[in-house]
């Protein structure tokens, strides 16, 4: 998982979440928030690479995690109150329509474009609550929105959303904690186990097209939605 994850910039959640729920048999309250403590670990991992790498696109950074850390608090208080039946199927409807986009997206539409520190912060205030409310690090809403909307490069929105997550993912953390969402044993076996995987994707992303990233992406998303929703 936290190969992939590196990869696709996701920090892990979209794939530890259903796989806490569907194998481990984790509530889904308990899943999100066990989620969080592996994406803060896969995010970490794979930044060290990224930044070594020159990836990271810092002048974004600053206005989305400042966005981001309010928005995790937010989401991950309003998750203990929503039934989990509705929290499945609300995460299934979410990524339905990022799913379709990214993996028929051509490239002659990324062009990138520039945005001020408000769609910057407003961006992130939208992956934090995402990333609270469903236990994914954020990525998710953001490698999307850095490639579709900001038509920023896709290795770079991976790296800058990887970046990104550690704050979701340690903020996240930090509050599911706090209000008991969290299985200890599991969540620092999962954390162990994506770290090392999260290196190796990351030292990976050079030898991977970025139009295949993409599908990939897109792909597994589609797969995740289908299995919450039917």
């Amino acid at each position: 998982m936290g190969f992939v994850s590196s990869i696709l910039g996701i920090g892990g959640g979209l794939f530890l979440v259903p796989t806490l729920v569907f194998i481990f048999g984790l509530p889904i309250h308990s899943a999100v928030g066990t989620s969080l403590v592996g994406v803060f670990f896969t995010s970490l991992s794979s930044t060290v690479i990224y930044r070594k790498m020159g990836y990271i696109k810092k002048s974004i950074v600053i206005p989305v995690i400042a966005g981001a850390l309010p928005g995790v608090v937010a989401g991950s208080l309003l998750s203990t109150i929503l039934a989990s039946q509705i929290l499945e199927k609300l995460f299934g409807l979410f990524l339905l329509y990022p799913a379709i986009r990214m993996m028929f997206m051509r490239d002659v539409e990324l062009e990138e474009r520039e945005a001020g520190d408000t769609g910057y912060f407003l961006l992130g205030l939208s992956a934090g609550i995402i990333s609270g409310l469903f236990g994914v690090g954020g990525g998710i809403v953001l490698v999307p929105a850095l490639v579709m909307v900001f038509r920023i490069p896709v290795r770079e929105a991976v790296a800058t959303s990887l970046f990104f997550t550690i704050f979701t993912g340690f903020g996240g953390s930090v509050t599911h904690y706090l209000i008991g969402g969290i299985d200890p044993l599991i969540a620092g076996t999962a954390g162990s186990g994506v770290a090392v995987g999260a290196q190796i994707g990351a030292r990976s992303v050079k030898l991977i097209k970025s139009i295949w990233i993409r599908r990939v992406f897109g792909a597994l998303m589609m797969y995740v939605s289908l299995r919450f929703l039917l």
